[in-house]
């Protein structure tokens, strides 16, 4: 294949959650609970167990896998448009969504099956009391409220402390969380921008969902999603020592111990794949250090499949980017253990940029001649040579898989 690198519209930097945000001192004197930004009948609604807030249809099916299983949910019908209510049922195996409609006052979703109910809350007793269709249409029963899961907070159970960060997407707080246990932890809140659409919802929620999947040391936690209200939040594990960058750029560490980082790194990407997700972003900036142990965190550009595609006018984190990434516009788990190999030259080298000033353009030219990073002399020369070979090669077919890099690690040191 012919490596058309020079079309693209490259991009000397990549701009996300970590390389975006603007660093803010620590001020543990600010304290507060998210502001309710909930109507009265938001506010109404959420006091029923099975209404999910702004819980996109995208996380409903998973919830709803028996005949008869329903929920309410808030939605746009079309989106810019005014927020109404939403029943998803499964019927049949498939899942369906009918917007609850206002006539006069009462709601229903189907004014010729009934002339409608004063609440949602005496709709959904009449038809699981009755057992009638919902519709005129098709028969549609409600058999089981399903109430919202674990992994979806109350906004109450969450206090707000100082800010971390702050990029694009919205704000990362220092916070608590009231666990349902009874016990209160710390975390850190990922908040989207106070008003959100329905493609920022979505978006938003796909990295949730697939940070519910990951359960490993070397990735961070995810504790949950509130969903009831805005700002929507992603809660997640408090990291002690920050990003990783950061911590390369401040603190001078042995070669043993950033080998051992490489190895966690090697471990938690390693889990990823191992569910199906590709990470897409893998980099220095999107890992974090807690404890003495590397986390890997943003999910933002995760995706769950073999291949994601580079949309047209994406901005791509060029120097992190394997070959083939360049040339075909996609992101596999080859061009992540690629992405992998970067990591652990920023490692060695206290997070500095790769390449430094060189210009993505220069960078994608130099990778086709065959030319890659040089290491600092006090990386490990078997590690530095085992990237060159396995983790730097231009063929996918020569390139190890994450699943091997780990277990070359394991061997090795």
């Amino acid at each position: 294949m012919r490596f058309q690198c020079f079309s693209l519209p490259f991009h000397s930097s990549y701009f996300n959650l970590s390389s975006n945000i603007r660093r803010r001192p620590l001020d543990y004197t600010r304290t507060h609970w998210p502001q309710d930004t909930m109507n009265p009948d938001e506010r109404q609604m959420w006091r029923l167990p099975y209404h999910h807030g702004l819980l996109p249809r995208e996380d409903v099916t998973e919830l709803l896998p028996n005949d008869g299983d329903f929920l309410v949910r808030t939605t746009e019908e079309i989106s810019g448009t005014e927020r109404v209510f939403a029943l998803s049922v499964n019927v049949g195996g498939l899942v369906n969504h009918v917007i609850f409609r206002r006539h006069k006052g009462m709601y229903t979703v189907d004014l010729n099956s009934d002339k409608g109910f004063r609440t949602i809350e005496r709709f959904v007793d009449h038809y699981l009391r009755t057992g009638t269709s919902v519709t005129s249409e098709r028969f549609v029963t409600l058999r089981k409220a399903v109430p919202r899961a674990n992994w979806e907070l109350s906004h109450s159970a969450v206090t707000i402390r100082d800010e971390l960060g702050r990029g694009a997407f919205g704000v990362v707080r220092r916070g608590e969380l009231n666990e349902r246990s009874g016990n209160r932890i710390a975390v850190a809140v990922k908040e989207v921008s106070q008003t959100s659409t329905k493609e920022q919802i979505k978006e938003f929620m796909n990295e949730a969902r697939i940070m519910r999947q990951l359960d490993h040391p070397n990735v961070i936690r995810f504790h949950g999603v509130a969903v009831g209200q805005e700002p929507l939040m992603i809660v997640i594990e408090l990291a002690s020592d920050g990003s990783l960058t950061d911590y390369l750029k401040t603190q001078r560490r042995s070669a043993r111990t950033r080998l051992f980082m490489c190895v966690g790194a090697a471990a938690g990407l390693t889990h990823i794949h191992s569910k199906g997700i590709i990470h897409c972003d893998i980099a220095a900036r999107n890992c974090l250090y807690s404890n003495g142990v590397v986390k890997i965190s943003d999910f933002g550009m995760a995706h769950r499949g073999p291949v994601k595609k580079m949309e047209p006018n994406a901005r791509v984190p060029v120097k992190w980017l394997s070959p083939e990434a360049l040339a075909e516009r996609c992101f596999t788990a080859k061009s992540d253990t690629w992405a992998y190999g970067v990591l652990c030259w920023e490692i060695f080298s206290n997070g500095e940029i790769p390449y430094g000033q060189t210009a993505g353009s220069d960078v994608a030219v130099s990778l086709v001649n065959g030319q890659r990073l040089e290491f600092p002399r006090d990386a490990p020369s078997k590690l530095v040579e085992f990237i060159l070979q396995h983790i730097w090669d231009a063929e996918t077919s020569g390139r190890y898989s994450m699943a091997a890099v780990d277990d070359w690690l394991k061997r090795h040191t």
